[in-house]
């Protein structure tokens, strides 16, 4: 079961205005914009189809994915679906344990005190 959207029509032997006409005659069932299936598929959650059509990268996740694999009882009401960042995939840490990947602090109060030199104070009243 292959979703059917305007752009793979032609595969299917369909033109677009074929397409829409099929989807109206009802020979298709429109799953989302511009997503359809044939009328005769069998009846289930269109989210993860439409996910899955809409992203092929996209991850059915969390709570969503647990229902999938009968993980929970609880019944989602809405679709998880998680989606990589544009880019190359996160590389791992080349770090020790236990280390800082921030550079470490400034033990020169004299750079400090030069930041500082030309601020305007304004005395507390009741402090020293």
């Amino acid at each position: 079961m292959t979703p059917i959207t305007p752009s793979t029509a032609d595969r299917a032997g369909l033109s677009r205005t074929g397409l829409y006409r099929a989807a109206c005659a009802g020979g298709l069932t429109r799953v989302a914009r511009g997503i359809y299936l044939p009328a005769d598929a069998p009846v289930m959650d269109w989210g993860p189809v439409e996910a899955a059509t809409r992203r092929s990268d996209a991850t059915i996740c969390l709570t969503s994915a647990l229902a999938h694999h009968d993980l929970t009882d609880a019944i989602p009401d809405t679709l998880d679906v998680a989606i990589p960042v544009a880019g190359a995939p996160p590389q791992p840490s080349t770090r020790s344990p236990g280390t800082s990947s921030m550079p470490p602090p400034s033990t020169s109060t004299a750079s400090a005190s030069r930041r500082f030199e030309n601020t305007p104070t304004t005395p507390v009243s009741g402090y020293a």
